[in-house]
């Protein structure tokens, strides 16, 4: 039954991260992806999600330290 219960915990958090993703909410996604794994460390689909999104937030956050250094100009 635990077994099971990961399963759907999985399933419902990769959802969720989808979901998150497509609105654009990538830290709320990173943290759906981050739990699927915990509840289902095999899931493949679920890490290259998970990359893909912190690839997204850290491309952010640099752009926001560039846009922040022009406006310091």
């Amino acid at each position: 039954a635990a077994h099971d219960d990961l399963s759907i915990r999985a399933a419902a958090n990769h959802q969720l991260g989808v979901i998150y993703g497509r609105a654009k909410s990538y830290p709320e996604a990173l943290n759906a992806f981050k739990e699927t794994l915990k509840a289902d460390p095999q899931n493949e689909q679920a890490r290259y999600n998970y990359e893909l999104i912190k690839k997204l937030l850290d491309q952010k956050k640099e752009e926001e330290k560039k846009d922040e250094k022009k406006e310091e100009k």
